[in-house]
This record gives structure tokens, C-alpha cells and sequence, in this order.
């Protein structure tokens, strides 16, 4: 079971607010930060970026600060991902 997720975080810098998404399984981390990039293109006077934690109780990182890699299995539907801090 995968016990890492994911959330879309951003920063408002007119109203200087930052505010945050729901949390979402790992798996969606390509697709995430597909969109982080196309938002901060369109709204750049605000930046997106991609959360993650590795459990629910755990602490909340920037994924630009950790390398992910992803591992496909052959045998199975589902991929994993190794983190590199």
C-alpha cells in the first residue's frame, strides 16, 4: 500500500495568503505538476507548487526539493515511486 500523497499549495502575493488543495494519491504527482506549471504561467502573480507527505501524520515537503523516480512493475496495474532527499 502507498502511504504518500500529494496537494497543490499556492501563494497569493497580491493578498499574501497561502492556501493549499486536498490531499490525493501519489500516483498523480506527473499530473499535478503538470498543472502547477501551466497555472503559473497563466497567474503569475501567483505561485503552485506540489506537497507531499509520507503519512498522514507526517511532515509536509515541497517535491522540488526531493528527486522522484518512477518505478513501473511489470506484473502488477500500480507504479511506486523512490524519493531521493
Amino acid at each position: 500500500m502507498n502511504d504518500k500523497e500529494i496537494r497543490v499549495a499556492w501563494y497569493d502575493r497580491e493578498n499574501s495568503k497561502y492556501d493549499f488543495g486536498s490531499w490525493r494519491d501519489f500516483k498523480y504527482i506527473e499530473q499535478q505538476q503538470k498543472w502547477t506549471v501551466e497555472q503559473n504561467k497563466l497567474y503569475p502573480k501567483t505561485k503552485f507548487w506540489v506537497e507531499y507527505r509520507e503519512n498522514k501524520e507526517g511532515i509536509v515537503k515541497n517535491v522540488e526539493e526531493v528527486i522522484f523516480i518512477k518505478i513501473e512493475k511489470d506484473d502488477s496495474q500500480y507504479n511506486d515511486y523512490l524519493m531521493v532527499e
